[in-house]
C-alpha cells in the first residue's frame, strides 16, 4: 500500500540515518566541556586555584542576593539576581522554588500552577540548554569533577525518558463511536468507509521526497491530510470485532501527526525535532505492521478489499 506519507516517512529515515548519533550532544567525547566553552582550548585547559575557569566557576556558585538561588540559577527561573523577593510577595526566590510556586508570580496566584509542562509542551532546546548550562557552570559537566559521568548519565536519562513520551498518545485523543454490531456485513461497510478516507487523504500518489535540510522542507500538505484523515476516522463506526485495530489505526495517525509537527517547527525547537527524528525507524514499523494485520484480519474474514493485499 504505497502512500505518500510512507514514502515521505521512507526519505526521513535515511535522512535520520546520515545524523551521526551523538549530533545533540556528544558529551562523551569531550573534553574539558566547562574549560573549553570558558574560553580554553582543548587539551590546555588551565588548572589550579589561579585558572580563569577555577574563578568563573567559582563566582558562579555565589549568590549575590542571599535569595537561596544561586546566581547561575537566576537566569534559569527569570528571576532578579539582585532582588532577593523578585515578585515582591514577602517570599524569598529560593523558598518559593523550593516549595514548587513561582518566584516571579505574587501571591497568591504563584502557587496554583500545575507544575513544569509536559515534554509535549516544553521547548526542548530551550529546557536542555538550562540543563547544560546549569551543568557547566556549577562545575558538574567538567571531567575533573568526580560525579561528571553522573551528570551526564541522568541527562542521558532526561533524553530517553523525553522521547519516549514525545510522540506518545493519550486515550481520549482516540475518539472513536463503536457499533455493537460484529456481522460480516457490518464490517464490510466499515471496511468501505475506511479504504474511502485512506483513499481521499492519504493514498494521492506520492512525490519523491527528496530531503536536504529539514527547515526547507514543506511537511503543511502532509499535516493538512492527516488532520482531515483523523476527523474521518473519528467519524467511523466500526463494529465491536474492529475496534481495537481502528484505534490502532487512529493511534498511528495522531501519532505521525505529532512527529510531522514538531519537525515542521524544527527552527523554533531544533532539539524537539532531532529526537521526533530519532523515531522515524519505529513509525515505520509500526505502519508496515499494522497495514500487515488489517490485510490478514481482511482475508481471515473474507471481506473484499482495493487497498489492503
Amino acid at each position: 500500500m504505497p502512500t505518500n506519507i510512507r514514502i515521505l516517512l521512507t526519505a526521513m529515515f535515511v535522512f535520520a540515518g546520515l545524523i551521526a548519533a551523538g549530533f545533540f550532544i556528544n558529551i562523551h567525547d569531550s573534553s574539558g566541556l566547562g574549560a573549553s566553552i570558558l574560553g580554553a582550548p582543548k587539551g590546555q585547559e588551565v588548572t589550579g586555584s589561579d585558572s580563569p575557569g577555577n574563578k568563573f566557576l567559582t563566582a558562579a556558585r555565589n549568590d549575590l542576593d542571599k535569595d537561596g538561588l544561586f546566581d547561575r540559577e537566576e537566569p534559569i527561573y527569570r528571576t532578579d539576581p539582585l532582588n532577593p523577593d523578585t515578585d515582591g510577595d514577602g517570599f524569598l526566590d529560593g523558598e518559593e522554588v523550593a516549595s514548587g510556586c513561582s518566584p516571579i508570580l505574587p501571591s497568591p496566584d504563584d502557587c496554583k500552577l500545575k507544575g513544569l509542562k509536559s515534554a509535549k509542551e516544553l521547548n526542548l532546546t530551550d529546557y536542555f540548554g538550562a540543563l547544560i548550562a546549569g551543568g557547566v557552570l556549577s562545575y558538574d559537566l567538567d571531567r575533573s569533577n568526580p560525579d561528571f559521568q553522573k551528570y551526564v548519565s541522568l541527562l542521558n536519562d532526561e533524553v530517553s525518558n523525553i522521547k519516549k513520551v514525545l510522540l506518545s498518545v493519550d486515550d481520549s485523543e482516540l475518539d472513536a463511536n463503536v457499533s455493537l454490531e460484529s456481522s460480516k456485513k457490518a464490517s464490510q461497510e466499515y471496511l468501505n468507509g475506511l479504504e474511502t478516507a485512506l483513499r481521499r487523504n492519504f493514498l494521492k500518489p506520492g512525490p519523491k521526497a527528496k530531503i536536504e535540510k529539514i527547515a526547507d522542507f514543506d511537511f503543511s500538505p502532509y499535516l493538512k491530510d492527516l488532520s482531515e484523515l483523523k476527523t474521518e476516522l473519528s467519524g467511523l463506526k466500526p463494529p465491536i470485532n474492529w475496534m481495537e485495530t481502528h484505534k490502532e489505526l487512529l493511534r498511528l495517525v495522531v501519532r505521525l501527526e505529532a512527529y510531522l509537527n514538531n519537525l515542521s517547527k524544527q527552527e523554533d525547537d531544533p532539539v524537539r525535532a532531532l529526537l521526533s527524528l530519532d523515531n522515524t525507524g519505529n513509525l515505520l514499523s509500526e505502519y508496515d505492521e499494522l497495514t500487515g494485520r488489517i490485510s490478514e484480519k481482511i482475508k481471515k474474514e473474507g471481506l473484499k478489499t482495493n487497498i489492503f493485499h
